[in-house]
């Protein structure tokens, strides 16, 4: 019987703490990423997933999307046009795209330089000579 209330209560608190969780998600103007969300509510991230998504059947970021969805259909019954519905919703997803670019330039460059450190050390080019003796070419390093 012990272990059929610590359950119920467990259930509640996970209920609670979707409850919770959705409500910050609706407050936001843009979606807090799902650490933040799960310290939020006292949990682990993955913890909170898992419970999440049983509880709702979505994933807090498919919440979030059909939040956003919401938001645009709202602002089309209330006459808004097509774009300026889009562009009240996309504000968020937009900054979040650009921080992803920023972040894919930002390693890009280190790669670059990483690369290029990396071909100063280690010469790659070769000379090629004939020797007069034998007609086979032989190759030396190249002396940077």
């Amino acid at each position: 019987m012990k272990n059929k209330e610590s359950a119920t209560g467990t259930s509640e608190a996970h209920a609670a703490a979707v409850i919770k969780a959705c409500a910050l998600l609706e407050a936001s103007a843009s979606a807090p990423d799902l650490t933040s969300l799960a310290k939020g509510v006292h949990m682990s991230a993955s913890n909170f997933h898992r419970v999440f998504r049983s509880l709702t059947g979505l994933t807090p970021k498919a919440y979030a999307a059909a939040l956003r969805s919401k938001r645009v259909r709202k602002e089309l019954a209330a006459g808004a046009s097509v774009t300026d519905a889009l562009y009240a919703a996309a504000d968020e997803a937009l900054d979040a795209v650009l921080a992803y670019a920023a972040e894919q330039s930002e390693q890009r460059e280190e790669d670059a330089r990483c690369v290029t450190s990396s071909r100063r050390r280690w010469p790659i080019s070769t000379s090629m000579t004939m020797s007069r003796s034998s007609p086979a070419i032989t190759s030396t390093p190249a002396l940077s």
